[in-house]
């Protein structure tokens, strides 16, 4: 493994194998976080309602658009649905591994005024060029 100060490099042998972001302190007592849904995603999609509460709620979204669609859920439906939706939307872009398309349909979804339709967004009809299959 290479320590660098923005990031981790691991090796396999002379194989880099990934790279990570590395977390900054927040304060002195406090040390920096490096959050990905990814890590979390299978317990959230058991209890949802986790996502309400979580102390790392916004280091979670992988994207602005993410964070977004769970205020704009969480002002139109409330907290439970919101949170349901939320980690919907978080478990498709896991699934179908288009974080970056999906953000771009959720932006276009909510710059049009309109919440982000989960069966719409799955099924890539709306008018995009990379629609999240």
């Amino acid at each position: 493994m290479h320590l660098y100060d923005d990031r981790l490099e691991c090796f396999l042998g002379a194989t880099a194998m990934m790279t990570l972001r590395r977390g900054r302190p927040v304060s002195e007592s406090k040390g920096g976080h490096v959050v990905d849904y990814r890590h979390v995603i299978h317990a959230l999609r058991k209890k949802p309602m986790a996502l309400n509460n979580l102390v790392y709620r916004d280091q979670l979204f992988p994207h602005p658009a993410y964070a977004r669609a769970y205020e704009a859920l969480h002002q139109s439906v409330g907290d439970k649905r919101a949170c349901k939706l939320t980690v919907e939307l978080l478990a498709l872009a896991h699934d179908r591994g288009c974080e970056i398309e999906l953000a771009g349909l959720i932006d276009a979804e909510l710059d049009a005024g309109r919440l982000p339709d989960l069966a719409i967004l799955m099924s890539g009809s709306v008018q995009t060029r990379h629609p999240c299959r």
